[in-house]
Formats: structure tokens, C-alpha cells, sequence
């Protein structure tokens, strides 16, 4: 799943490009120093994953595959999250998985869509450059329109809701993007009993019942089962689960002197890869 990122270049991608942006891409920054805007780019591939309900919103007439519209929408959806993030006290490093909600949110959408048709039918910004982006967004009309959208009621951003929302986002990116852990232990019987310790940085809802399928150093094996799930609400990892599996004693001499990787299916089809070197 793509983490804090920073994705190179001031133009955004096309939404098709930016929803397979993979994590190997990004490089993760500190908090944004005084002075500067609470987002940069560690956050593009969200927001940009969050413009795709314009594609299906009729009468706001912005085409995404546009670099300059897109532009636009997204420089609009950036700074209503942002005041949104501001306005509830979620910091200079917000989680990723709170950005999506707010930006998917019910209240966030309809005022960034009431924006864009107002930006759309003004026929004074129907030439703008791109680096007019943000004067657009900075302008009083607009300043407006997004502090009474940041101050419009909406049930699925009180705390306990946007909490539970955060968590299903997380599995539906682990979904999109598959789901990277760390092997931190592996116990093997003489019998051929394998037991995988797997941390995981997001805690997203695994339960016991929920391996569909697994392999082991690309070999797939069957009746493997998720023996135990433990969450850590602080510090890391968030998440440890323990795979356990037999496998043929003629293995085991192999599996104990090679690295081992291991890719887990579950049954919502949340993809897991997990390496642990010698």
C-alpha cells in the first residue's frame, strides 16, 4: 500500500496513472516546516485516487484525462481537505486513510463539485494558465465556498465515524495496492510444522478465517490458517498475525538456510507480501 510519499514533478498524473502508483516510487518526509502548505506531494496519490466520482458527477463538466482540469479539481480537493484536516486537529502528517475519508466525504464532494461548476461557467478563468491554479483557490468567492463547506455538518467526519471509515479505507487500499509486511520470526518443527511471524505497519481487518491462499518462496501451499491476530492501538508494529502451515521435511533444511518470502491471499482478496532475508 503507498505510504507517505513524495511523487516528483508539480503537474499531477493522469487519475489512471496515479492509481497504480506503486510504494517502491516514494520517499518519506518529515513534517511540513513552518510557513509552508500542510499538504505536499506525499499526499498527491490520494487525493488524485479520491477525484475519480467526478468521472461519474453529471453537470460539473470537468474532464479528468485534462491536465489543466485536473489541475484545478485537485488543487480545489487539496485545499478543502486541508482545511478540513486543520479544522480538526490531525497534524502536519495526517494518516493517509484520514485524507481519503474526508476527501470522499459526503460534505467535501458537493462543495468541491459547486466549485468546479462555478470555476467551469466563469468565463474569466476559462483561459488561466496553470499556474493560476492556486489564485483561483485563494480567491475570496472560493475562500467562501470552502470555509462554509469545512463548517457543514457531516456525520461521517465526527471522530468515532472517521475512525471506523479509516479503517475500512486502509483494507480497500491494501486491496488496490496490495500490502507489504516484515517476517520478523519463523518457527519450524522437525515434523515440518512452519509457524510465519508477520508485523504489519496498518492494522487492517484481518481475522483467523480470513487466509484464502498461500505461498511460500513462490510455492503455493495448502491449508495454511492464521493462528493469531494481535493489534498494537500504539507505537509499532499496529498489527502482528502468525501464518502457520505444514510443509514436506524435505523442505525444511531449505527454508532454514534461504530467505523466505511469503504471499498471503485473503478471502476479501487483500494481497500480503511479507520477505525475510537469512
Amino acid at each position: 500500500m503507498p505510504d507517505d510519499a513524495e511523487i516528483q514533478g508539480a503537474e499531477s498524473p493522469p487519475i489512471a496513472a496515479a492509481e497504480t502508483q506503486p510504494a517502491a516510487e516514494t520517499q518519506a518526509r518529515g513534517p511540513a516546516p513552518e510557513g509552508l502548505p500542510l499538504f505536499d506531494a506525499r499526499y498527491r496519490w490520494v487525493l488524485l485516487f479520491a477525484l475519480r466520482w467526478l468521472r461519474d458527477t453529471p453537470g460539473v463538466g470537468v474532464d479528468l484525462d485534462d491536465p489543466d482540469q485536473l489541475g484545478l479539481a485537485y488543487e480545489i480537493l487539496s485545499e478543502m481537505v486541508q482545511e478540513h484536516v486543520r479544522e480538526r486537529g490531525l497534524g502536519s502528517k495526517p494518516d493517509p486513510t484520514h485524507v481519503s475519508v474526508i476527501a470522499e466525504s459526503r460534505s467535501v464532494r458537493a462543495t468541491v463539485e459547486d466549485i468546479l461548476r462555478r470555476e467551469r461557467g466563469d468565463e474569466r478563468n476559462a483561459s488561466l494558465a496553470r499556474s493560476d491554479w492556486k489564485a483561483i483557490v485563494a480567491g475570496p468567492e472560493v475562500r467562501e465556498m470552502i470555509e462554509k463547506g469545512v463548517h457543514t455538518a457531516d456525520p461521517a467526519l465526527e471522530p468515532a465515524e472517521l475512525e471506523r471509515r479509516a479503517r475500512e479505507r486502509r483494507t480497500e487500499f491494501a486491496k488496490a495496492f496490495g500490502l507489504h509486511a516484515r517476517i520478523t520470526d519463523v518457527d519450524i518443527s522437525p515434523e515440518g510444522g512452519v509457524r510465519v511471524h508477520v508485523a504489519f505497519d496498518e492494522d487492517i481487518a484481518f481475522a483467523p478465517e480470513d487466509l484464502k491462499a498461500l505461498e511460500i518462496n513462490g510455492v503455493p501451499l495448502s491449508g495454511a490458517q492464521i493462528v493469531d491476530v494481535r493489534r498494537n492501538e500504539v507505537g509499532s508494529p499496529r498489527m502482528q498475525a502468525v501464518i502457520a502451515v505444514n510443509v514436506d521435511k524435505g523442505a525444511i533444511t531449505s527454508l532454514r538456510s534461504l530467505p523466505m518470502s511469503v504471499t498471503a491471499t485473503t478471502r476479501n482478496d487483500v494481497r500480503v507480501q511479507a520477505f525475510k532475508m537469512v
